[in-house]
């Protein structure tokens, strides 16, 4: 018999295809968060727009390129779940750098950020949450480094995959309906690319 080690993410499915051999599973954890109790926000009356990192940042997973822009274009009741925010090495940064909304899109006026293990969590459950004026050039970091300030950096877990999520309001929770830079514009597009932070 051959001992196997294998590491899996909460996303992992596992198919064994057996000719009369013994398979034995030890030391099997799972802990998960329960993303159906993660309340919506009360204004989303739109389905949220799903993508994932990796298809729109030019075919490269996060941490992989700094010279793509990824473009996520959704209205003022939805929000949007970008899955797969992962990366596998150890004690990496990066920066998500946010910029300004080009002439042939509807810019935003607040955006609300998450990065969480649940798709549409603007809890403070969440690991992270930011508020981006995007006309600002502003910055969100992210880390591997287990220890690096919460306040300063969003820290993940090497090899968990995340979702980002964004949605076009100051606070998710309130009252207020989200808006873009200029009303009545009821679509508008958030603008990112990645660059190092060493």
């Amino acid at each position: 018999m051959t001992d196997l080690n294998y590491d899996f993410s909460d996303e992992s499915s596992l198919v064994f295809n057996l000719q009369s051999e013994q398979v034995v599973l030890s030391n099997v954890t799972q802990t998960s968060v329960d993303c159906a109790t993660v309340p919506s926000p009360p204004l989303i009356s739109q389905p949220p727009l799903r993508l994932t990192y990796t298809e729109i940042n030019d075919g490269f997973p996060f941490g992989e390129s700094t010279s793509t822009n990824v473009v996520a274009n959704f209205t003022i009741n939805q929000h949007v779940e970008i899955a797969d925010l992962f990366t596998d090495q150890v004690n990496f940064r990066r920066k998500l750098q946010f910029y300004p909304t080009p002439s042939n899109y509807n810019s935003p006026f607040w955006v609300s950020l998450s990065i969480s293990e649940c798709p549409g969590d603007f809890t403070e459950t969440a690991v992270c949450n930011r508020v981006l004026v995007p006309v600002q050039f502003p910055q969100v970091r992210v880390s591997t480094y287990p220890d690096d300030p919460t306040d300063t950096y969003c820290v993940i877990e090497p090899g968990k995959s995340y979702y980002l999520n964004m949605l076009h309001d100051q606070d998710p929770f309130d009252e207020v309906a989200g808006r873009c830079a200029f009303q009545p514009d009821s679509t508008c597009a958030v603008i990112f690319g990645e660059i190092s932070d060493q």
